[in-house]
């Protein structure tokens, strides 16, 4: 065996079940200002390492806690695209969550990811690309990778709900993430500092 995998491997798992252990701690509908970032980045945490628990180990006790959290953002009214890379943040965490536990999802509980996702996400942030929501395809900035992180994860997650929908949103958002990488110019560094190259290099990978 590899020992540092090992070392990953049983530190994952450790956290996976420190999340299930903790039933009461959720994402709410809460904000800082006008900002929901922490409660986006907890949904992307819980739902990555709770599927990579599952996926190794087969044990249902991840997937009906991840659930949990599902039912909790089926009320949220939105996932707010007033800070707009809050909803790119969030939909990475929908996404993590719908494909590596897909196949636990019952037909119902898919049916609920997938039109709570295509509503109150891709639907969405779709209109950014034609200039019609809250910011520009264009622009080189730490925003524009939190956003279209979001949309590329979440069309791909989702293409087998609306084929065309997702194909055009994916090739629009690749097209818009290029910009992006105009702030690295001309030796990689940041135009924003390197805490935001931080963050931008995270959610362009």
């Amino acid at each position: 065996t590899d020992e540092y995998f090992d070392h990953v491997y049983n530190k994952l798992i450790a956290a996976a079940d420190e999340i299930v252990n903790a039933p009461d701690n959720n994402i709410q509908y809460v904000f800082e200002g006008y900002r929901m970032y922490n409660q986006g980045d907890k949904l992307d945490d819980y739902m990555t390492k709770l599927g990579f628990a599952y996926q190794m180990t087969g044990d249902r006790k991840y997937v009906d806690r991840a659930w949990k959290e599902f039912e909790i953002l089926f009320t949220f009214p939105d996932i707010n695209p007033a800070h707009i890379i809050d909803t790119g943040m969030i939909q990475i965490g929908i996404s993590v969550g719908y494909d590596w536990m897909y196949d636990a999802w019952t037909d119902e509980q898919r049916r609920q990811i997938e039109e709570f996702e295509m509503t109150k996400g891709l639907g969405v942030m779709s209109g950014d690309f034609n200039y019609q929501a809250f910011v520009s395809a264009k622009w080189v900035s730490n925003y524009n990778a939190f956003v279209n992180g979001g949309n590329i994860v979440a069309s791909l997650a989702f293409m087998d709900v609306d084929p065309e929908f997702c194909s055009e949103t994916l090739s629009k958002a690749i097209r818009s993430t290029e910009y992006t990488l105009k702030g690295f110019v001309p030796d990689g560094a940041w135009c924003e500092g390197p805490n935001y190259w931080g963050l931008t290099t995270r959610f362009l990978t």
